[in-house]
């Protein structure tokens, strides 16, 4: 038979200075948001969930029930925007994901040390 849910998994990554307060008020007005949606199973997941790549991650996981590949499009649409609008409203802003690359230049074959400190000679 078809499937009747789909389920759908997402992590919202925020910078590290978010504070406990509003991590909490974005998780719950997210909850609040998917659970208004008709299309949205009512065994709804959204918590603080991990820490990552220097950022604090909320993980949304939740089934939907659409019959159509347009119907899912528009319900993850909808999504990302309610994510980006509790956001705002919450004075948080989204984690933009950094690497750090260390290069090691291997053309080198010496090392340098420092000097060994001199010693003043007895008068």
């Amino acid at each position: 038979g078809a499937r009747r849910h789909k389920r759908l998994r997402f992590l919202i990554a925020f910078p590290l200075d978010a504070t406990s307060a509003q991590l909490q008020s974005f998780v719950d007005g997210l909850r609040t948001a998917l659970l208004s949606r008709p299309t949205v199973r009512k065994d709804v997941e959204v918590h603080l969930h991990d820490l990552v790549d220097g950022t604090l991650q909320v993980l949304a996981h939740f089934y939907i029930e659409e019959a159509t590949w347009t119907g899912e499009l528009t319900v993850r649409a909808g999504f990302m925007n309610d994510v980006v609008v509790l956001a705002e409203k919450h004075g948080l802003s989204l984690a933009t994901p950094v690497r750090t690359l260390h290069m090691i230049d291997k053309t080198t074959t010496t090392t340098t040390t420092p000097p060994e400190p001199t010693k003043e000679k007895a008068a």
